[in-house]
């Protein structure tokens, strides 16, 4: 596969959040770095050089592997619609890089999005997770192998053992997540290895991941290559916090900052009567406190705004345990007064938009398949009084499902039937902050910033903060705004924090 000619084939918008995903990826490694929770990432078979976050030529899957484990440690690593691999992705670019141009990476770094992308988007009806493992062993395998010269038929035994080697688990706990997707990026990176030394794997692999993975594949995600971009779909999290989470989180904190703006001073953690938070389904599982344990806390709603007032902000330099036992009480006294109420009605809004653009997925649906899509729904709006708004909900849910099941009679069901460019990710909250002062503070949001559609230079904005004070700022820049001509490797060790002769 000729690596210039997909880069002569990427629209500028996709080049742009390949280039951003890069950056991104380099300012969440740094971040979290030093960290002392990272300890955990050294069975990944990572030395001192990569511990270090640098990429060790000599164990290239080790170096992923850490690289992913690293950034998705706490919460703040990209995600695609239906797969988490972007850290990934990009930390087998700098691996495989050599003394290719940015052009070439961009352009493998983008084939990797697009694998990875589609087999998380096949297995979406198996998993209420917001990752696949098996998509991420995919998408290095991909990146790496192009970066490293396979041919057509390498590459594909790559994906293929890549595919057989990685879990098949699509449900892994909160906190095993990270160090799942970064074991499914060292297989990945092997499957490389493997491949260009000549190893197969069966040829049916793909087919048997998704059929084990979900109770009803959409196989019309591996259609409309070259011309539906799931890169487009690309989300950057300005918070340490699950993704189900971010709009409720970034609710809070634009509070914070108004109250700031009204008061000129911030709003003390005493101060605080209560916090209530109006959303869909998926905060549920977050509702309930957790350990002050830096993994623990993004999936913990209540901490994680515990610690977001406390410290007027939620980055992994405040989730260090040392600044924990030093807040804790604080944190505590916030949390305790977090309410969480699921609403159906918001769950049906944010799965609403979602089926309304990938809808055609759906064709091969039938109607007995919809209904188990709907009986989550329906447990929920049983929990929340029954027969009342909470049922209208769901019907209409059901009445775009019903909508999605006859598009079979006018659609071919594949990823080129839909605008995935207009695609987005809706999170409705709404939330309401009580002080103790009597005064109520209102905010409501269903698009998560840093996610398609929201406004690009605020993304850039803070995707760019995460190398103030690194000394890399100017490194960044230039990466940003390097000649697809340009050797890429000494701009991505400048941004990494690291030597180019590494």
């Amino acid at each position: 596969m000729d690596v210039y000619a997909q880069a002569d084939a990427l629209p500028d918008a996709v080049t742009r959040r390949a280039r951003m995903q890069h950056l991104s990826a380099a300012g969440i490694v740094s971040a979290v770095t030093g960290f002392q929770g990272v300890s955990a990432a050294r069975g990944l078979g990572g030395d001192g050089v990569v511990a270090r976050v640098g990429l060790d030529p000599s164990d290239a899957a080790g170096a992923v592997g850490w690289h992913t484990a690293l950034a998705g440690l706490l919460e703040l690593d990209d995600h695609l619609l239906r797969s988490r691999s972007c850290a990934a992705v990009a930390a087998a670019a700098w691996a495989s890089a050599g003394r290719s141009s940015l052009a070439e990476v961009l352009a493998a770094t983008v084939a990797g999005n697009e694998v990875a992308g589609r087999v998380g988007l096949a297995t979406a009806l198996g998993s209420p997770g917001w990752g696949c493992p098996a998509a991420t062993a995919a998408g290095v395998a991909v990146t790496g192998g192009l970066l490293g010269g396979l041919d057509e038929d390498g590459l594909a035994q790559a994906v293929s053992i890549a595919l057989a080697s990685a879990s098949w688990d699509n449900t892994p706990s909160a906190d095993g997540l990270a160090m799942a997707e970064a074991r499914a990026a060292s297989e990945g990176m092997r499957a490389v290895s493997a491949a260009r030394n000549g190893a197969t794997s069966a040829e049916d692999i793909l087919d048997r991941v998704v059929e084990k993975l979900s109770w009803m594949p959409l196989h019309g995600a591996f259609s409309g290559m070259g011309r539906a971009w799931l890169t487009d779909t690309i989300s950057h999290r300005r918070f340490a916090c699950a993704p189900a989470a971010v709009t409720a989180v970034e609710s809070v904190a634009e509070i914070l900052a108004r109250h700031v703006k009204a008061a000129d001073k911030r709003l003390r953690t005493d101060q605080v009567e209560r916090i209530e938070i109006h959303g869909a389904a998926m905060l549920g599982a977050m509702a309930s406190s957790g350990a002050l344990e830096p993994a623990s806390i993004p999936w913990s709603l209540p901490e994680a705004l515990g610690v977001l007032v406390a410290r007027h902000d939620l980055g992994a330099a405040d989730l260090a345990p040392e600044v924990l036992a030093a807040q804790a009480e604080r944190i505590r006294h916030v949390a305790e007064r977090v309410e969480v109420f699921v609403q159906p009605s918001r769950t049906a809004e944010a799965l609403t938009a979602q089926i309304e653009v990938i809808g055609p997925l759906f064709a091969d649906l039938g109607w007995r398949d919809a209904r188990r899509m709907l009986s989550p729904l329906r447990s929920a709006a049983a929990l929340s009084g029954g027969e009342g708004r909470g049922m209208e909900g769901v019907r209409s849910v059901a009445r775009l499902l019903r909508a999605a099941v006859g598009l079979r009679r006018v659609s071919g069901a594949e990823l080129s039937a839909i605008d995935v460019a207009s695609w987005q990710l809706h999170l409705p909250v709404e939330v309401q902050l009580y002080t103790t002062r009597g005064g109520r503070w209102p905010e409501r949001r269903s698009l998560p910033e840093g996610s398609p559609g929201a406004d690009w230079s605020h993304t850039c904005g803070f995707v760019f903060g995460r190398f103030e004070g690194t000394g890399r700022e100017e490194a960044a820049q230039r990466l940003h705004g390097a000649a697809p001509s340009s050797v890429a490797w000494p701009l991505l060790a400048a941004a990494v924090g690291v030597s180019a002769d590494s």
